[in-house]
């Protein structure tokens, strides 16, 4: 093994044996990670709740999916022109394509226009084509919806966070101090608790005030043009929004985003 190989391997030792150690951030996360690959295991087996499974139903449709992928992979620019024109034409929204990220970052401002907060729902290619980037050199306010992200802002954290439980790292007492700090309001520092104080609060803005949203695409269809929007935390703007404002849609294939 090369010296810069054994440099590597006792990093990689160190953290680990961190990672075992009881009471520490790294334990913390291992444990919570186990928990989320726990719980999307368990999604693909809802039994109790329909006649078959996410899993069944691949298996049993598994051969027209593969030809479906492959259809779409051979012929992707015909389906992306259909979609564009059915989400235009029919579906009465206004569309940009946008083929590079420089493209799609000059779009979205010039839509965005003189509005100067917008909130955001999870949305990882919104961060990846430079989006968020962007809206921060321009001093564009963005609110979270998700309440992870709502506490990494409250507690202007920096560094990277689990996307799937953002602010997991976080204990109770910390959240309740950095609120009592913040807002001047004291909570016993029990999860139940401080989800009450955001639904009481902060949800009343979001159901309110929203003007402008962004949040990404799980899929598009090109035969009717369908937007598809998968959650699990009650966290998507767009179907709030109505008629009120805007709400932007970046889709992750297709590096494109839609004002609907």
């Amino acid at each position: 093994m090369s010296e810069k190989g054994k440099e590597l391997y006792e990093e990689v030792k160190q953290k680990i044996n961190t990672a075992q150690k009881e009471d520490t951030l790294e334990r913390q996360f291992a444990d919570f990670w186990k928990l989320a690959c726990t719980l999307k295991v368990r999604q693909h087996d809802m039994r109790y709740a329909y006649d078959d499974t996410s899993r069944e139903f691949v298996d049993k449709y598994r051969d027209y999916l593969v030809k479906a992928r492959d259809d779409f992979v051979e012929n992707m620019d015909h389906y992306v022109e259909k979609c564009i024109e059915i989400m235009r034409k029919v579906n009465n929204m206004k569309v940009h394509y946008a083929k590079t990220n420089e493209e799609a970052q000059g779009l979205f401002m010039e839509e965005l226009g003189a509005s100067k907060v917008i909130y955001k729902s999870k949305s990882v290619e919104a961060k990846d084509i430079g989006i968020i980037d962007v809206l921060k050199e321009n001093n564009i306010e963005i609110k979270e919806t998700d309440l992870g992200d709502v506490l990494v802002q409250l507690f202007k954290y920096e560094l990277p966070s689990f996307q799937i439980g953002p602010g997991a790292h976080f204990t109770e007492l910390e959240i309740a101090e950095k609120i009592k700090a913040v807002y001047g309001v004291e909570l016993e520092p029990k999860a139940a608790n401080i989800v009450d104080y955001f639904r009481n609060t902060y949800r009343k803005e979001l159901l309110n005030n929203v003007k402008v949203s962004l949040t990404s695409a799980n899929a598009i269809s090109a035969e009717d043009g369908t937007i598809v929007l998968g959650e699990n935390e009650g966290n998507i703007l767009s179907r709030i929004v109505g008629n009120k404002g805007k709400a932007y849609s970046v889709q992750n294939r297709l590096r494109s985003w839609f004002l609907c």
